[in-house]
Parts: structure tokens; sequence; C-alpha cells
């Protein structure tokens, strides 16, 4: 066989072999975007789910901080309380930021935002009015009910802003889980037809 016959005959192989290598580098790419993508908004929905919770979390803080002051007057139990009233401004713009794309969420982190002020508003005027010796009257604003009042709407909204997160992320994680499993079937069959490439590269040269 000519030089020239056995060049064409090797043509053919060889740009398959490099037809297969571009196309197993690019799905390598493709599914390795995606699968971090999925990833990102799985990690994105427990980022909320724990901003949330830290942010009640802070709230029952301060009426503890707020009880335990009323209960005794000494100053110290007013640490819960000054603690919490200093994160939360920083955890409710956290949630607002990791919402925004979510116009539903985003409304009930308004109405949470909302809730929560006006439960800071009672509780601050109690303990004003603790601290100016008027101990009667707050126990009488809390006699009324008002603060579980306030506290149960606050939960509700809590509620549902984690119930929709976890339907995102049983979602998302689906999604996540379906990703890998796409990105290994591919990865084993651009495989195998670039080893039957190979191979079939190999024969024709020996053929040659």
């Amino acid at each position: 066989m000519s030089a020239v016959s056995m060049k064409r005959v090797l043509l053919l192989p060889i740009l398959l072999i490099v037809l297969l290598a571009g196309l197993t580098a690019y799905t390598g790419f493709s599914q390795a975007v995606s699968l971090r993508r999925s990833q990102d908004q799985v990690a994105h929905t427990h980022q909320v789910l724990e901003t949330v919770r830290g942010l009640f979390s802070s709230l029952q803080d301060a009426e503890t901080g707020q009880r335990g002051y009323l209960l005794t007057g000494r100053e110290e139990y007013l640490e819960p309380w000054t603690a919490a009233k200093s994160r939360m401004p920083g955890q409710l713009e956290r949630l607002r930021m990791l919402t925004a794309d979510n116009p539903v969420q985003t409304e009930r982190v308004n109405r949470l935002s909302d809730a929560m002020d006006a439960r800071l508003d009672v509780l601050e005027r109690n303990l004003q009015l603790s601290r100016s010796g008027n101990l009667a009257a707050a126990q009488a604003n809390i006699a009324t009910g008002l603060g579980k009042i306030q506290m149960d709407r606050i939960r509700v909204i809590v509620r549902e802003i984690v119930a929709e997160e976890d339907n995102l992320l049983a979602g998302r994680e689906a999604l996540a889980e379906a990703e890998e499993h796409k990105s290994l079937w591919l990865s084993l069959g651009v495989g195998g037809l670039a080893l039957a490439g190979l191979g079939f590269t190999v024969a024709a040269m020996a053929r040659s």
C-alpha cells in the first residue's frame, strides 16, 4: 500500500478520535456546570432554612431576656435581649437577600419583618415600663395575651417559609441526583465510544 493510500486509510479513524475527544471534553464540562448549578441551588436552600430558623431563635432569645429581667429586675438577664437585637437586623437582611429571587418568599419575609417589629415594640415597651418602676403595667400588658398572638402569627409565617424551602429542597436534591446519574452514564457512553474509536484506529493501522 502506498504512503498516500495509508494516509487515507488512517485519516478517518484519526478524525474520529479527535471528534470523540472533543465530545468527551464538552460533555464533561457541560455536565460539571449543570451538576454545580444543582448543588449550588441545594446549598442556597439550606442557607435560607438556616437563616430563617436563626432569626426566629434570636427573637425567642429576646423574649427570654426580657422575661428574665421582668422577673428579677437584674440587668444581666438582659444580655440575651441585647445580643438578639444586635443580630436580628443582619439576619433579616440576609434572609431578604437569599429570597430575593422568589416573589412568594419575599412577600412572606416582608410579613415576617412587620410581625417581628410589632413584637419587638411590645417587648421594648414592657421593658421601659419595668425600668421606670411601673412593673405592674408591664405585667398587665403581658396578661392581655397579645404576646402569644404575635408569636403565633410569627410562627405561622416561619412555617410557611420553611415549608416552601423544604419543597424546593426536595426538588433540587432530586435534580442534583439526576444530574449525577446523567453525568455518569454520559461519561461511560462517551468513554466507550472513545475506546471503540481507538480500537478501530489500531486495527486500521495494523491492516495498513
